[in-house]
């Protein structure tokens, strides 16, 4: 693949990682805020209940009938699954809903009413049930004890579409500006320089990059300028080198020539000249007469002999 795919593909998965990390992160810190909400609302319920059942708590006589109305009157939700009262010998005197399979004992309970505190605690881990145990106190007396069941279900805040739906708007959007980013100082700085040396390679050295972009790749740019510079410097010295060179060839062959012809002259006038001189010397003493008809027949064939050596 090439260098943009790469690119693109590296940084996708370090943004997909990145995205689904922060949303855990995220739907985790809301969940916690979320249950620490409800802890919060189980107690002041819980509180809430207790100054409610405080009333019918009064004397010694606890008034069952108006506990009973008191509990009743609760509107159970998917979070409140059942309430129990007991007095200070932790006597139960109202329960409801008698036929749950919520815990029957709680030392929660016991506590709450033993030291006055409220108590919440988790009695049964397998089925989430949050157990408020808050003791009643009337007219300043301490003179029972409530318990709440509530139900905590770790799916009560899920992972919502919307939420998911805008961490993929938000990665595809980031992928997107980081393509144009990598795209714009990256890859088109590279393909210029890529184009720019093909051209080169082709002998094309009058070709330049501008130094814009980063400073590493401005860096690179300038180098390659200069590295065409001086190479189309170097050819243009050989080219000037190889010129002198011809011209020099062509001076020492016009040279070899004269010393040729030169050479050529004097085999000539050796070969030419002293024939002749021989020929007139013969020629002037045959001239002068007086010799026998053997002298001039012998001068006559030198003679002969020298016009034969001219002639070849």
């Amino acid at each position: 693949p090439g260098l943009r795919i790469q690119l693109l593909g590296g940084l996708t998965l370090i943004i997909v990682v990145a995205s689904i990390s922060v949303g855990v992160i995220t739907v985790g810190t809301m969940r916690q805020q979320v249950h620490l909400i409800e802890l919060e609302n189980a107690k002041l319920l819980g509180n809430a209940l207790a100054n409610v059942l405080s009333i019918s708590m009064r004397g010694e006589k606890k008034e069952k009938p108006a506990l009973q109305r008191a509990v009743t009157s609760i509107p159970l939700s998917s979070a409140i699954v059942a309430i129990e009262v007991v007095d200070r010998d932790m006597r139960v005197l109202v329960r409801s809903h008698e036929g749950t399979d919520m815990p029957r004992s709680d030392a929660g309970l016991a506590a709450a009413v033993t030291t006055g505190q409220q108590v919440v605690r988790i009695p049964d881990v397998t089925s989430q049930v949050l157990a408020v145990s808050t003791p009643i106190y009337s007219k300043g007396r301490l003179t029972g004890g409530v318990r709440l069941h509530l139900l905590l279900s770790p799916d009560r805040f899920g992972w919502p579409r919307l939420f998911w739906l805008l961490m993929v708007v938000n990665g595809l959007v980031l992928v997107l500006f980081v393509a144009l980013v990598v795209t714009r100082y990256v890859i088109r700085p590279v393909e210029a320089m890529q184009r720019a040396a093909a051209q080169a390679s082709e002998g094309d050295l009058s070709v330049r990059l501008t130094s814009e972009g980063a400073r590493e790749l401005a860096s690179l740019a300038g180098s390659f300028n200069e590295m065409t510079a001086a190479v189309q410097d170097q050819l243009t010295r050989l080219e000037h080198q190889r010129q002198e060179l011809a011209a020099s060839r062509e001076v020492l062959i016009r040279s070899e020539k004269l010393a040729s012809v030169g050479r050529l002259a004097a085999g000539v006038a050796h070969e030419v000249g002293n024939p002749l001189q021989s020929i007139v010397g013969f020629t002037e003493l045959l001239l002068q007469g007086g010799m026998s008809d053997e002298e001039q027949a012998d001068f006559l064939s030198r003679v002969r002999t020298e016009t034969e050596r001219i002639h070849n």
